[in-house]
């Protein structure tokens, strides 16, 4: 979906605003998604407890590491696998709400 996505984001400031609203409203749906996981990880006890602010901000980084890859794949692709790249990214995010 990579292609999809960059295309939402160049052109999301070229929408009408009830439309560019939307775009934006479900950024935060998904980005929710990764919170309530988060938590659940956190009440179970395979994540170490994180404030409220804290959580909001992994969730967030998760949601633009997974971006990247359409940003940056450019270089990535020559680099690692799509699979080496969830991959690292995930003991990164893993490792950094330690």
């Amino acid at each position: 979906m990579s292609d999809h996505i960059l295309l939402i984001y160049q052109e999301t400031q070229s929408l009408p605003p009830q439309w560019r609203k939307k775009v934006l409203e479900n950024e935060v749906r998904i980005t929710g998604i990764f919170m309530e996981v988060l938590e659940r990880l956190i009440s179970s006890g395979e994540l170490p407890h994180l404030s409220e602010r804290s959580m909001e901000l992994v969730a967030h980084n998760i949601s633009v590491l997974g971006h990247m890859w359409t940003f940056r794949r450019w270089f990535l692709a020559r680099h690692y696998s799509i699979e080496d790249y969830i991959e690292l990214q995930t003991e990164f995010i893993l490792g950094i709400s330690r």
